[in-house]
């Protein structure tokens, strides 16, 4: 007897995961870009958010996290910047 996933048996389920070209697996994944050294073939890993690496090859090294750390803060300062902020307290005219 074969295992049926959730919402198998559902035609307008299928219907929806064929049209938004949901593939099972790692098909829609980014892989790790990490080449071993042993046998010279790359990771077959998925790779981190924002990194080319998986978890095991550097993926949240320090360096790392502190580089997606600074682009967030970079980006709140500049949506937040001082310049583009109305005016506090009772306007002098």
């Amino acid at each position: 007897m074969r295992h049926k996933t959730a919402g198998s048996g559902n035609a307008a389920w299928r219907a929806s995961r064929i049209q938004t070209a949901i593939k099972p697996g790692r098909a829609n994944r980014r892989l790790c870009e990490a080449i071993a050294r042993c046998t010279g073939q790359r990771c077959r890993n998925i790779a981190l958010k924002g990194v080319p690496t998986c978890l095991k090859h550097g993926g949240r090294g320090l360096q790392i996290i502190k580089r997606n750390r600074e682009a967030k803060y970079a980006l709140s300062r500049k949506m937040f910047s001082k310049s583009k902020r109305p005016a506090r307290g009772i306007p002098v005219e």
